[in-house]
């Protein structure tokens, strides 16, 4: 890349050097190797990453060198800077459609599960050794969703299982369930009418119960939608809508989106699973966080919740006792 030019305005010194610095760059490295297509993602520096730059080259991964920015160019007009913000905004709009679109085409052309489960770990082996090891040793993908079930049961039942063993909130699912013996599943109305103590005594905890009423509330305004107007939905609109409950969070609707909506493309980033397989994967000393998953989970796409899958089967593999024990001594 040539270096800054001073006829060209800052706005558009930003657009050029701004594609080098965002960290969806990693995706578009991944894509070139795997000849996967990627989206056009641009216009994600930051003012922090601005004053961070020093004047000279960096290498990178491939060996190639770039230009960094210089401080001169913090001394930016604030019209530019806010022109600047508006186009960055429109720019990650359409990075999350792109991605969106992606998922949709990917798997448009599979006639089954496993045939979707077969495009995506052949995509995930792409992307390292580490990703094709992982998938070699615990095999072909077996994940099963439960698309039957309207957002409504799937949002209740994900609250039971909340900061809980599967075997303890499986027994709670089960007494609760057994409060209504003529029903598959209770209707938002039943729940509002049962009393505090039926559900307390099914081992929901008080907030729990507050949640559950609250989603029942939701589902009788149209606040939780049925699974007809959520297959309409995009991911983001799903999280933007449902966190608006009590007690609901982003990792609940993420469960919802992979298990009841069948979405392909989902890394729940704050899943402690998910984080601690990745750890693993790249024999890290720490459990990474939220922006580390969320910049590892690009290359994956539009395979996001295969991948998800793949991270929680590594607790199962032979290596992963043995690496606990290692931190554990260092």
């Amino acid at each position: 890349m040539s270096s800054q030019n001073p006829r060209i305005s800052p706005l558009q010194n930003l657009r050029q050097y701004s594609s080098y610095t965002d960290s969806a760059g990693d995706h578009l490295y991944r894509s070139a190797h795997t000849r996967e297509p990627a989206p056009a993602l641009t216009c994600s520096v930051t003012l922090l990453q601005l004053v961070q730059h020093q004047r000279g080259a960096v290498n990178e991964p491939n060996g190639s060198s770039r230009k960094t920015l210089s401080f001169q160019f913090l001394l930016i007009p604030v019209q530019w800077l806010l022109r600047w913000a508006a186009e960055k905004q429109r720019c990650d709009s359409e990075v999350r459609q792109k991605i969106g679109q992606m998922a949709n085409t990917a798997t448009k052309g599979a006639s089954s599960p496993v045939d979707i489960y077969r495009l995506a770990t052949s995509h995930l082996s792409l992307i390292d050794e580490d990703w094709s090891r992982l998938i070699k040793s615990v095999g072909p993908c077996m994940h099963q969703p439960e698309p039957a079930r309207e957002p409504y049961e799937a949002l209740v039942r994900a609250v039971a299982y909340q900061q809980l063993h599967a075997r303890a909130a499986d027994a709670i699912i089960g007494r609760f369930l057994g409060l209504y013996p003529d029903d598959a599943f209770p209707h938002p109305t039943q729940i509002l009418a049962s009393k505090f103590e039926d559900l307390r005594s099914c081992g929901f905890s008080t907030r729990k119960i507050s949640t559950i009423r609250s989603i029942a509330e939701g589902a009788l305004s149209g606040l939780v939608p049925t699974r007809d107007i959520a297959g309409e939905m995009s991911n983001d609109e799903l999280v933007a809508r449902l966190v608006a409950l009590p007690g609901i969070g982003r990792w609940t609707v993420e469960m919802l989106l992979i298990y009841t909506l069948d979405r392909i493309d989902v890394l729940p980033a704050d899943d402690f699973g998910v984080r601690e397989g990745y750890r693993f994967l790249k024999t890290l000393d720490t459990i990474p966080g939220r922006k580390t998953m969320e910049t590892a989970g690009m290359p994956c796409s539009p395979y996001r919740t295969v991948a998800s899958w793949y991270l929680w089967r590594i607790p199962s593999l032979p290596g992963y006792t043995k690496m606990k024990k290692r931190i554990k001594k260092g």
